[in-house]
This record gives structure tokens, C-alpha cells and sequence, in this order.
């Protein structure tokens, strides 16, 4: 991807970031200046455009701990990004870190393993969306600087921008931590299940609401009346319409949701085809099985136990009633059901 002066973009910011100036996502003379600074300081040619040359110097530059690496028994392509180290729970097999309650933002306790509770590595894979943006390495990046505790998945699939329609992330699969790492993302406290199961967000906000959205004044839900023909996020962000679907039947109140992309969900059946092999879990057990007996309404079923009992793949919201995620859009129907 070419920046130059007067792009206006995701990857803007990460320039920004990078060079330390105020990331606004615009490509401006003062960003414009600074690269042209960076170009001329590592010998690079000066024409304040961020071609591949600039990129690879940034990037050869950087200490973070984002890498790329090819899954070469699969061919899908896995970038690393990993959360810091106190944002995760490494080496299950040794040491359980538990909450005194079912509360996932609770602080967590260490006592070593009892021999019933050593894992036997990870048996189940839970569905999510992240309720947010599309850019999946922010969505890491916010979940090391918040302040709930161990509060992760291992995976996160990019997608659309739902304002401005753009994919410079759609279909991106990043991992947040190492493998047989974990971290709390089901919100049922420390268990089997919690410990041994992998979690994969896409990048999706969820509900829409048409002509307005809610939000809270003193604790009280208060309509915010917007244009009649539009969709809007629960934050008030207006949605493209070639990202608004409509389901036949509401699920958990609500009829129009953001779509999921196609890109993200060719990733995420790869995704999950790797994940199945690598670990040996059947991914064709779980949600498959229960959306070939009750179609859609599969993933309205909470059914904690059913879960622990049948181990492959299921959505957050087979666990949780107040989950939403993911929702039951057809294509990502068909997709599992196809595994």
C-alpha cells in the first residue's frame, strides 16, 4: 500500500504512531515532513511517499513483537502480535491462575494444578466478535493497556471499516499470544473448558439499529434519533450499507447486525481447519451437529453443560444468555455447516 500526503486511512496512524506524532489517521504536511525526515536519515529515496522501501525500514526498525509467519501445513498466513506477557496465562500445564469468582475481570489467584485439573491440551474452540473496529492488532494492542485482567483470545480476524467501506485489514488473522497460552474469554470462571479452549474474535460491532441508537443517561436507556434510513452501531457510528444484514428472525432482540465479510470468513474456516488438525479437535463436532437439528436457532441455545460434554466448536453464546456473539448470519451457517 502507497501512503503519501492526503491519505486518510487505518495504516496513516500507524505511521504516525511509529514516527511519534498525533495519530489522526490524516496524511498531513506535518506527517508528510516527518517522513521525509525518516527517508533521508536511512538513506531511503526522499519523496514523502511510504512505498514498500519505507515500510521495510520501519519495520526493521521497530522493536515491537508483531511478525508474520507462514503456516506452511495449512498455506494460510498467521501474523503474530503479542499481547505483553502479564496479559496472559503461559504454561497450563503447571500452574492454574483462578478467579475467587466466575467474574473474568476479577484478580486472579495462582496455586499449582491439582492432577485433576493438569491440562490435556486444547479440546474445544469458541466464536466470538469484538464488538468494535475492524483493525484486529488495535484490538490486541487495547486489551494489554486495559485494566480487567487476562481478558484475551488467541485469535482475531480483521475486516471491514464500517464507516469508510475499506478492507486494508479484512480477512488479517493475528495471533495474540503463544501457542497452548490462554486467557479468560468466556466469562464462566477457571474450568477445563476455559483453560483448554482457543478463542477467535472477528472484528465486527454486532447489533445495528435502524434511524438512531441508545444510549445512557443516569443509568436510563434514551433513543438518539438519527436519519430514518440509516444504521448505527450501539455507539452511534453510522454503518456503510453493503455492511448491514438483515436476518429473517431477530436473534436476542435484534434483526440487523454487521456483516461479517466474506474475507473474514474464508479466514476463519481456514482458520479453523488449522487449528482442528494441529490440535486434533473434531471441528465438526459441537455447533455443526446442532445447527443440522435446529438451523439458526443453534446458536441461541445456552447450554454450558452440552458444551463441556461435546468438545470441538461452539459460539460465546452457547455459554452465556447475554452474549451476542457471533450471530446468526447465514453465510457464516453455511460455513460451519460445511466443516
Amino acid at each position: 500500500m502507497l501512503l503519501k500526503l492526503n491519505s486518510h486511512n487505518e495504516q496513516v496512524k500507524v505511521i504516525q504512531e511509529y514516527l511519534g506524532l498525533t495519530t489522526d489517521g490524516i496524511f498531513g504536511p506535518i506527517t508528510h515532513q516527518a517522513v521525509l525526515k525518516f527517508q533521508k536519515e536511512n538513506d531511503l529515496l526522499v519523496d514523502g511517499i511510504v512505498g514498500p522501501q519505507t515500510w521495510a525500514a520501519m519495520a526493521a526498525a521497530t522493536t515491537d513483537n508483531t511478525e508474520t509467519k507462514d503456516c506452511t501445513d495449512s498455506g494460510i498466513i498467521i501474523h503474530e502480535h503479542h499481547l505483553p506477557e502479564n496479559a496472559y496465562f503461559q504454561n497450563p500445564e503447571t500452574i492454574a491462575e483462578l478467579s475467587p469468582s466466575e467474574n473474568d475481570s476479577s484478580v486472579a489467584e495462582h496455586r499449582p494444578l491439582s492432577g485433576a485439573e493438569v491440562s490435556r491440551g486444547k479440546r474445544w474452540i469458541f466464536l466470538h466478535h469484538t464488538a468494535g473496529w475492524n483493525n484486529p492488532y488495535n484490538v490486541m494492542d487495547s486489551w494489554g493497556r486495559d485494566k480487567r485482567g487476562k481478558i484475551a483470545t488467541e485469535y482475531v480476524i480483521g475486516g471491514m471499516n464500517i464507516r469508510e467501506n475499506t478492507n486494508d485489514y479484512d480477512g488479517e488473522i493475528v495471533q495474540s499470544m503463544p501457542e497452548n497460552s490462554y486467557a479468560w474469554h468466556l466469562g464462566i470462571g477457571n474450568n477445563e473448558m476455559h483453560r483448554n479452549s482457543i478463542g477467535i474474535e472477528l472484528c465486527n460491532f454486532g447489533y445495528l439499529t435502524k434511524g438512531g441508537y441508545y444510549i445512557r443517561v443516569s443509568g436510563e436507556k434514551k433513543w438518539v434519533e438519527k436519519d430514518t434510513s440509516k444504521f448505527y452501531t450501539y455507539v452511534g457510528t453510522e454503518a456503510h450499507p453493503d455492511q448491514v444484514t438483515k436476518l429473517n428472525t431477530k436473534y436476542r432482540g435484534h434483526q440487523y447486525w454487521h456483516k461479517y465479510s466474506d474475507q473474514q470468513l474464508i479466514a476463519l474456516k481456514e482458520l479453523l481447519i488449522h487449528i482442528g488438525n494441529k490440535h486434533n479437535i473434531d471441528i465438526q463436532a459441537g455447533l455443526k451437529k446442532l445447527i443440522s437439528k435446529n438451523g439458526a436457532k443453534a446458536l441461541n441455545t445456552v447450554d454450558r453443560q452440552k458444551c463441556i460434554n461435546q468438545k470441538g466448536v461452539w459460539s460465546h453464546s452457547n455459554v452465556s444468555a447475554v452474549k451476542f456473539d457471533v450471530f446468526p448470519q447465514e453465510e457464516l451457517m453455511a460455513l460451519i455447516s460445511e466443516l
